[in-house]
């Protein structure tokens, strides 16, 4: 259903125009905004999905390749120092990718704050950009996959158009809010457990390793 009032009108027209840019600032709460627009018509629920599976690829090699080619630079030593990495610390690291690379990427991609941190970190120790591009798509498909469904099914059961999501807007506000908190908890909690990891990993590094 097109809606009547001029603003909503100029939101739904103009929707990628907003997403894009809004999903490289904040993508927990674009994409479960996006996933609900889905469910009255306003997007594909695929092409989203394809679309910030895309985006996270590009943003990881990104960041994979400032931590292997660029690991020297200010803004690499400033994102490892969020995970107590230094020299000394990245022959543990490595062998922390190389035994659960699935599970760091995912908890890893999923802790608040420091996600950046660890793929610049998978970089540095040179990870296999095989097994880097897909346990990050793997990570991306789970995170977003779930975003995603979440806000399509808080459209649909909130009447599946746009003037019913407006109506029952405060009921929306409130399922989102818990939906998201309970994913930022998570988040926060998976930083809570890698945190201690790193730094426990680099500890037991040996004196002087060297990348």
């Amino acid at each position: 259903m097109t809606p009547t009032h001029p603003l909503l009108r100029t939101l739904v027209e103009y929707r990628w125009w907003v997403l894009v840019p809004l999903s490289l600032w904040e993508s927990t709460v674009v994409a479960f905004a996006a996933g609900m627009l889905a469910s009255v018509g306003c997007f594909n629920i695929v092409v989203l999905g394809a679309f910030f599976l895309a985006r996270d690829i590009v943003l990881d090699l990104a960041y994979y390749a400032l931590g292997r080619y660029g690991g020297d630079t200010a803004l690499a030593r400033r994102l490892l120092a969020a995970l107590k990495i230094g020299e000394a610390d990245v022959e543990a690291i490595r062998r922390r990718w190389d035994a659960r690379p699935a599970r760091t990427m995912l908890v890893g991609k999923l802790s608040y704050g420091i996600a950046m941190s660890f793929i610049v970190a998978a970089g540095l120790v040179r990870m296999s950009l095989r097994k880097f591009v897909a346990y990050g798509a793997l990570a991306a498909v789970v995170q977003y996959g779930t975003l995603l469904a979440l806000g399509y099914y808080s459209g649909a059961a909130s009447g599946g158009s746009i003037p019913d999501i407006v109506v029952h807007v405060q009921y929306v506000l409130a399922a989102g809010a818990l939906a998201l908190v309970a994913f930022y908890a998570f988040s926060f909690y998976a930083r809570g457990r890698l945190l201690p990891d790193a730094a426990s990993s680099g500890s037991a590094a040996p004196k002087g390793a060297s990348e």
